[in-house]
């Protein structure tokens, strides 16, 4: 049986245009929601840094810690929203609201082919989807990679199942845009030719995907060599990079890589501990505490699981759920592979592609069951999900690296300040580098009007280098009273020689925050 002949045997039942676009505008609300003025962390801090200051599309520009060479799209993009919009938080996180829209629209357009009168439903949880909501409110191209990866998958199974001309065009442009929009993307596209490998059916019908091919092919390549050339300037991670080899994320990935991505994809970052805490601290004592909360968890992930069993077995051959499910599996030991050559720890964000395409695994395995089950799994995730996004987005712990309070706690103090911890979110906040320590590229105007990126507190950056160096810059401080802000990951001190300083330094803690800590020091005299 050809697609066609699949499309016509089973037909809509989705209703109109405008109740989809009515439904649609109903699950967008909790992602317009989520959209918060939390503190901009160390990496939206770059990326808006080079939104605020562009100068072209020069990778020598983007060293360092949350490099963006591998996000050419989304920051092309950015650059334009921001000159638009500005660079408030609210601002730069509003760029991913039509990508909220795009991935609630995908899933919504996978729900509509069937014979439910409730043919919307298995979408609802969708909205509350802890990786969504998570990053709308971050100005990083995750969001938009999540939305362009789950479009691809749903033309391809709308095709399969449609057979309609467009869809491998649809298809063939949202995977370059997957592609483009961050280096991982290659993943989805990747997963979802494997899919169509194994598709008799979709293997039979490739001349209609063959225009589509060849038109989007270019882009493929020059996407390609551009990402190509990247990793041959070093400015993607590598194993001289100089950060703490105890932290997760700055060693080779292991199995707790893969293990803490699906961690974050099944939707547990909310439920557990704050995912800092388990990057610094990845053992089953970090559990403690969250056993009841974990076990609603479970729940939910126990009956996907039944669901997609039961998929397998009421339709005889091995349903698209299933093989789509597959192959994403094969895109997971890929990024697994490829993060142990190159030597990076990933987590769910580098593998959010193949997060896209389990969305959609996940609403056919619940459309090709019987009504009980689909109720049940679309009631155990409204409540897990709304609950872990709830969590992640207005529980202090949860929220993101909180440059902004640290500034003003380290201001409040009316001491000179000794900053070891990232350049551009507290950039952001008004934050320069008066000793000439650290990086001088915040003394270039930004490009476009804005209220950010101002010179307004004198920090004394403590930058990472080989302890001689280090004492050096130590030796020029002047004798007697500081505030000194610490990162808490350790990267920003991969030698511990400013923790080992401090210890002289008589340290008193001022505040504990998220990402940061505050410390009263003295300087003794020379």
């Amino acid at each position: 049986m050809t697609t066609a002949d699949k499309g016509t045997s089973t037909g809509s039942a989705g209703g109109s245009w405008r109740s989809f676009l009515f439904v649609l505008a109903l699950l967008l609300v909790p992602s317009l929601f989520f959209v918060t003025a939390q503190s901009v962390w160390v990496d939206e801090g770059s990326s808006a840094w080079f939104a605020s200051h562009a100068r072209g599309l020069n990778p020598a520009q983007f060293s360092g810690l949350a490099a963006v060479p591998e996000m050419p799209l989304f920051h092309i993009l950015l650059t334009g929203w921001v000159r638009l919009f500005g660079d408030s938080e609210r601002a730069l996180r509003a760029i991913n609201i039509p990508f909220a829209a795009l991935f609630l629209g995908s899933i919504l357009a996978l729900c509509r082919f069937g014979r439910e009168r409730l043919w919307w439903l298995p979408a609802v949880p969708f909205a509350f989807f802890p990786l969504l909501t998570y990053y709308v409110n971050e100005c990083r191209p995750y969001a938009a990679l999540l939305a362009v990866s789950t479009a691809a998958g749903c033309a391809l199974l709308l095709y399969a199942r449609t057979g309609e001309r467009w869809l491998p065009w649809a298809c063939c442009f949202c995977g370059l845009l997957a592609f483009a929009m961050h280096m991982l993307g290659g993943l989805a596209v990747a997963a979802l030719v494997l899919f169509v490998l194994l598709d008799s059916d979709l293997r039979q019908g490739w001349k209609k995907w063959l225009a589509p091919v060849l038109v989007v092919l270019p882009g493929y390549v020059a996407t390609g060599l551009y990402y190509m050339w990247v990793a041959r300037k070093s400015i993607l991670i590598s194993r001289d990079y100089s950060v703490n080899p105890d932290t997760p994320g700055n060693i080779a990935s292991t199995w707790k890589n893969v293990a803490f991505f699906l961690y974050e994809a099944l939707g547990f970052s909310g439920l557990g501990p704050p995912r800092n805490t388990l990057r610094l601290h990845a053992g089953a004592d970090s559990f403690h505490g969250y056993f009841w909360i974990m076990l609603l968890g479970a729940a939910a992930t126990i009956a996907m699981c039944v669901c997609f069993a039961k998929a397998g077995r009421s339709v005889g051959s091995a349903p698209e759920s299933t093989r789509l499910l597959a192959c994403c599996g094969t895109g997971l030991i890929a990024l697994f592979l490829v993060s142990q050559k190159l030597h990076f720890g990933f987590f769910g964000r580098h593998g959010m592609a193949l997060v896209g395409l389990l969305c959609c695994a996940l609403v056919l395995a619940m459309r090709d069951v019987g009504a009980p089950l689909r109720y049940t799994v679309v009631a155990l995730l409204m409540v897990v999900w709304g609950i872990s996004s709830a969590r992640l987005l207005f529980l202090y712990p949860y929220t993101k690296d909180d440059a902004r309070s640290a500034l003003q706690a380290a201001r409040l103090q009316g001491l000179p300040i000794l900053w070891n911890a990232g350049d551009r979110d507290v950039a952001y906040y008004g934050g320069f580098d008066a000793g000439g320590y650290g990086s001088r590229i915040f003394d270039v105007a930004p490009s476009t009007a804005t209220s950010h990126w101002r010179r307004l507190t004198a920090l004394h950056m403590l930058p990472d280098m080989p302890n001689e160096q280090a004492a050096l810059i130590a030796s020029r401080l002047e004798p007697g009273n500081y505030v000194i802000v610490k990162g808490k990951a350790d990267v920003f001190d991969p030698n511990g020689y400013w923790t080992a300083a401090m210890k002289g330094w008589q340290p008193q803690l001022l505040n504990s925050l998220n990402g940061f800590d505050v410390w009263r020091v003295t300087v003794p005299p020379r």
